[in-house]
């Protein structure tokens, strides 16, 4: 492969990476990277070695779509077919965050749903037992130092180090690096047997645990509380009730729509029978 120079820089329009075949600049990246839920794309891309490793793909990729077009091979109907299928697929995801948008009720209908939805069911929301923890994961590498980067660590933290700062600079967990570490709450069973093991073994919000192994690799594990079984107050589950009600103002709204422009449709059910025909076995 042609050499390729790398440059870390925030402008959207900027190169991050160029080459003879291509350049990829931070917004190339950024709407790659919009597949990946939004924490786990901040922590994911907060990392410059991260970034390098996405810019590299998208290179590659624009660099073999060079070559396909050169040959002509998006002259191909199969794959003009799907090149337009592509470009819809994105426009209409688009049109549909438009719909999500414009479907969301306000505030104060929302908060009054949410109300309702928690006075009509109320044993919906009994709960076990809770453990809320933070943890600092170091995966594993093909070095063999993953363990004694840990223990460096968690001396670290012993001497004071801010479990929040490290997990977010070191932890290999993306989904809760941007969140310090936070697990937030869950009941017995949720997480691998060894990092429960010695998640009992911690008494205090702010214990600390050794070095836990799993199939991972090592982790650092704090306490941060514990709850006994019981009804959920309004307030613990407030923000997901809210969610609930937002999501199915949207999912009706986009149902609504497709219902719309389904109805001037009609299927030709000769050419459908005819295709299908052609793929039966004889």
């Amino acid at each position: 492969m042609a050499s390729i120079a790398f440059f870390h820089v925030t402008a959207g329009a900027q190169p991050l990476l160029q080459g003879p075949e291509a350049t990829v600049s931070a917004d190339d990246v950024r709407a790659a990277a919009q597949r990946i839920p939004g924490a786990s794309r901040d922590a994911l891309l907060s990392r410059p070695e991260n970034v390098v490793r996405q810019a590299e793909d998208l290179y590659v990729r624009r660099a073999l779509a060079a070559e396909a077009r050169r040959d002509g091979l998006d002259k191909d109907p199969v794959v003009a077919a799907l090149l337009r299928q592509a470009q819809e697929r994105i426009l209409s995801d688009a049109r549909l965050a438009e719909i999500d948008i414009a479907a969301l009720p306000s505030d104060e209908l929302v908060a009054r749903y949410a109300r309702d939805l928690y006075r009509e069911n109320p044993a919906r929301f009994n709960a076990p037992a809770q453990t809320r923890a933070r943890h600092i994961l170091i995966g594993r590498s093909d070095d063999g130092k993953a363990r004694e980067r840990a223990e460096a660590l968690l001396a670290q933290l012993k001497d004071g180090a801010s479990f929040e700062a490290l997990a977010r600079e070191q932890s290999a967990d993306l989904a809760t690096a941007s969140r310090g570490g936070d697990l937030g709450w869950f009941a017995s069973g949720a997480m691998v047997p060894e990092f429960e093991q010695a998640l009992a073994a911690l008494e205090n919000p702010g214990d600390l645990s050794g070095i836990v192994e799993t199939r991972f690799g090592f982790h650092i594990v704090r306490l941060e509380g514990r709850r006994a079984a019981g009804q959920r107050s309004f307030d613990d589950v407030r923000g997901e009730l809210e969610r609930e009600v937002r999501a199915k103002a949207q999912a009706e709204a986009r149902q609504a729509k497709v219902r719309e422009l389904l109805g001037g449709a009609k299927p030709d059910t000769a050419a459908i029978e005819a295709f299908s025909r052609s793929f039966a076995k004889p």
